[in-house]
């Protein structure tokens, strides 16, 4: 695995920093020098490769940008911010999401008033939510969604239903790591600059599994 991410030195990554991501650190473009004047630092990330720095050509189309927030060092950006509501309880648990292109199960942390002992079974793994159980995701926020996707546990169909899925200890902040299947519907975008995570609908997939609300022009 090649660590792309950002905002994980809380979880003891100490070499996580944007000094040790080999996408913001790039030595030569086309066997040019590479600059900042150039060319942003970031990238782009979809299910048919990863397009690095961030072009006029690679930040087309309509992305909708979540500002992010400044780890309290500021010398990194903290995760995407984003609310988990199962089976569509009110209020969702806010907390951050983290698209990861390394694994194929969702690791999610949400506490018991979202997924009660009724809710709760186990996997080979460990603690996991019983099939059928819905889950949304809205990003950054549930009452005002720039993104969003819904997906039942175990449903084969869906594309965005990861292989497996895997609770995390409930005393955490919410928390998800989405799965590499996140990006059976969305592009994403992540802006080292100016600290900023983008998503694009692919629109491989029905309106009724996600979307994303862009800003209109």
């Amino acid at each position: 695995m090649l660590g792309i991410g950002f905002g994980r030195r809380h979880d003891h990554q100490a070499q996580s920093g944007p000094e040790k991501n080999p996408f913001l650190n790039i030595a030569t473009l086309k066997g040019n020098a590479a600059n900042g004047e150039r060319m942003r630092r970031g990238y782009v990330v979809t299910r048919r490769g990863v397009h690095i720095g961030l072009t006029a050509a690679s930040t087309g189309g309509d992305f909708a940008y979540i500002k992010l927030a400044a780890t309290p060092d500021e010398r990194d950006w903290a995760g995407a911010p984003a609310c988990i509501s199962v089976n569509d309880a009110k209020p969702a648990a806010c907390g951050s999401l983290l698209m990861d292109t390394g694994v194929t199960a969702m690791y999610l942390t949400v506490p018991e008033s979202q997924a009660p002992a009724e809710l709760r079974t186990f996997n080979n793994v460990g603690p996991t939510l019983v099939a059928g159980t819905k889950l949304t995701i809205s990003i950054p926020a549930a009452d005002s969604p720039q993104a969003l996707y819904t997906f039942a546990v175990g449903d084969e169909a869906n594309p965005f239903a990861p292989r497996k899925l895997n609770l995390v200890g409930s005393s955490r902040p919410p928390f998800v790591n989405t799965s590499l299947r996140f990006l059976n519907g969305f592009d994403y975008l992540y802006d080292a600059e100016g600290g900023f995570v983008g998503l694009r609908w692919t629109g491989r997939l029905p309106q009724s599994f996600g979307s994303v609300v862009a800003p209109s022009n």
